[in-house]
């Protein structure tokens, strides 16, 4: 899932990122710290589905570790915010993951 900074769409694709255990590319670093404190809200808010394990922030992504409940099993979600990634670059384009 990729998305752009000043959007307003963080907290919906952190969301959909937790619902499809997907991971997310952001432009920003701050965009990035913002999508880990989402989806450790979003784990307290579906509190009978997900519980946020932890988090590792580095300067170029981040991994969040969640238990889905339902399923007994952790999964990982990883959220990259490429230092040379410019807004043009998320702006229409499709970006593999085998690139970072």
């Amino acid at each position: 899932m990729i998305t752009g900074r000043g959007a307003g769409r963080t907290w919906n694709t952190c969301k959909y990122a937790l619902e499809h255990n997907c991971d997310i590319i952001v432009a920003g670093y701050s965009t990035g710290r913002d999508c880990v404190r989402y989806l450790e809200s979003l784990c307290k808010y579906y509190s009978g589905s997900y519980e946020y394990v932890g988090a590792i922030v580095r300067s170029s992504y981040c991994t969040v570790t969640i238990r889905d409940k339902e399923k007994g099993a952790n999964f990982i979600i990883n959220i990259y915010c490429p230092r040379y990634m410019r807004q043009e670059y998320l702006d229409g384009f499709t970006l593999g993951f085998n690139k970072f």
